[in-house]
């Protein structure tokens, strides 16, 4: 099974949340969540924004000393620091808590402090305040809260000898009702941090994949497979061209495959389809054939900015999405044509065309629920007639 049994099943539990959860259909291009599993985050290089993870913030006076994140299991988040001097841990999203475990493990700890809570890391609630050693707690229980940050304010220290470090253990614990019971290999919805370019099915690795050759990506068949298969546009045929050099966009290569096929496009027969495919497939040039993250490409730093034929501009994989669901008509039109060709089992005839655009006009009105098209597909007159003479005269 491996990673591409991951890329599958990432892939089907995204499509059927989409679903079963009413989610906009835009969300299958511009989601801002994923579902993986450890190995899958760690695979794409983000396995911070795994739940049973997180960092620490360390004061500016000791920026210098070593600091790191204890990855807890369901649910519960254990932190290190040394010393302990403004603590802040980030748990890289929001989360209902209701318990904290604070543990001094050396001879030198916290003596005055307050422990505050917040969502966005500018507005703090004190849930808890200690003013000298003895009224200090090792597990402090509160109302429960939702926060994304924790900050230890520490206003004095008590010692014994000469230390100058001390370290404290802190255990996060989240609220029981949201925690869930999962083995290593099940796959959970992850949301995604501002700065992470997945999310939707564009950022794959099955759809990635699929759309590179073995050995490099290719800006043609990506920028195709979503031109064609999310908008239901077509391509003609390509002119008899010289393909391109052999090695091209390899490992080792001095060009980036961008640079190559700028010069392919030269020829004037070529042009005109690739100015429509290709800027999409150079905005995914940030993925590697086989779905990870890579800045370089021929030794240069990647170019994954365009420009789409309706003078849409992008830089980068979200840019793109966002630009390719800005007007949704057409994107509405290919998913309703193509879950009525399955309800139907047929391909779609002209006489469902009217039916067609009655339905993308309803999704255009209701904000695209994925609810939405299927029940209007489900009342649909090629569906509720399909016996009918020219519904029978279709399958045939």
């Amino acid at each position: 099974k491996g990673i591409e049994g991951l890329f599958k099943r990432e892939t089907d539990a995204f499509v059927n949340y989409v679903f079963a959860e009413n989610r906009p259909l835009e969300e299958l291009i511009t989601a801002e969540y994923a579902f993986w599993n450890r190995d899958l985050a760690e695979y794409y290089g983000e396995a911070n924004s795994l739940p049973g993870t997180a960092t620490m913030e360390p004061g500016s006076a000791w920026d210098h000393l070593p600091h790191h994140a204890i990855d807890g299991d369901h649910g519960t988040y254990s932190q290190s620091a040394s010393p302990v001097w403004d603590l802040k841990i980030d748990l890289h999203r929001p989360y209902p808590i209701d318990e904290i475990r604070i543990k001094p493990t050396a001879l030198v700890w916290a003596n005055a402090y307050s422990i505050k809570a917040s969502t966005d890391n500018e507005h703090w609630t004190t849930i808890y305040t200690a003013s000298n050693a003895d009224d200090q707690l090792n597990i402090i229980e509160f109302e429960k809260i939702v926060a994304q940050y924790i900050w230890m304010d520490v206003t004095s220290v008590g010692h014994e000898g000469n230390y100058g470090h001390a370290i404290h253990e802190f255990e996060i614990i989240l609220a029981v009702d949201q925690l869930y019971e999962r083995s290593a290999d099940d796959l959970m919805k992850v949301q995604l941090s501002e700065n992470s370019s997945r999310g939707g099915l564009l950022g794959m690795g099955s759809v990635l994949s699929v759309t590179s050759h073995p050995r490099r990506t290719s800006a043609v068949d990506r920028g195709l497979w979503v031109y064609e298969k999310l908008f239901g546009k077509h391509v003609p045929d390509p002119p008899p061209v010289p393909a391109l050099e052999e090695g091209a966009g390899e490992a080792g290569s001095t060009k980036t495959f961008r640079e190559i096929l700028e010069q392919h496009r030269e020829h004037e027969q070529c042009a005109s389809c690739h100015d429509l495919i290709d800027p999409i497939g150079f905005g995914m040039e940030n993925f590697d054939p086989i779905g990870r993250w890579r800045t370089f490409d021929g030794g240069k730093l990647i170019d994954a900015t365009g420009v789409l034929p309706d003078g849409g501009t992008f830089e980068g994989p979200n840019e793109l999405k966002r630009q390719l669901v800005r007007s949704k008509t057409d994107f509405y039109r290919n998913i309703t044509q193509t879950v009525l060709t399955y309800a139907l089992g047929r391909k779609l005839e002209y006489y469902d065309r009217p039916e067609v655009d009655r339905i993308v006009q309803q999704l255009m009105s209701t904000g695209g629920e994925s609810h939405q098209l299927l029940k209007m597909v489900a009342k649909s007159y090629p569906f509720t007639h399909a016996g009918s003479s020219k519904g029978s005269e279709g399958s045939k």
